[in-house]
């Protein structure tokens, strides 16, 4: 199994994601490969060129690639956040919710059962 962890949490209608995401990035890379959705690129060229569908298309082959999901606190704000939820759990992955720019404590780790 891999040490891979994909970062999500919402994007679309929040200016200060990348910033969010770079922050969740900091933290984890002490423990894990971290996939951070902010720098994934499709054809050499930064998600933020294409469309919605494009960017989920790419995100969830990278989700789907590593062994561990983060959920930031305001993924259920996210649509996008919450289908990638829905194909961690489908794709059994390790499940870790966060608080946003809070990383004390895991507030819970489940593992999917189907």
């Amino acid at each position: 199994m891999n040490n891979k962890i994909f970062i999500s949490g919402r994007i679309t209608g929040d200016p200060n994601y990348v910033e969010k995401f770079y922050q969740a990035e900091k933290r984890l890379k002490t423990t894990y490969d971290v996939v951070n959705p902010c720098y994934l690129q499709f054809l050499g060229l930064p998600l933020v060129c294409y469309s919605w569908r494009t960017c989920m298309m790419v995100c969830l082959w990278n989700l789907v690639r590593c062994s561990t999901v983060c959920m930031l606190e305001d993924w259920k704000e996210s649509r996008g956040a919450r289908i990638e939820h829905k194909v961690a759990k489908l794709f059994r992955k390790k499940i870790i919710y966060r608080g946003e720019g809070n990383f004390g404590p895991i507030k819970r780790i489940a593992f999917s059962k189907l």
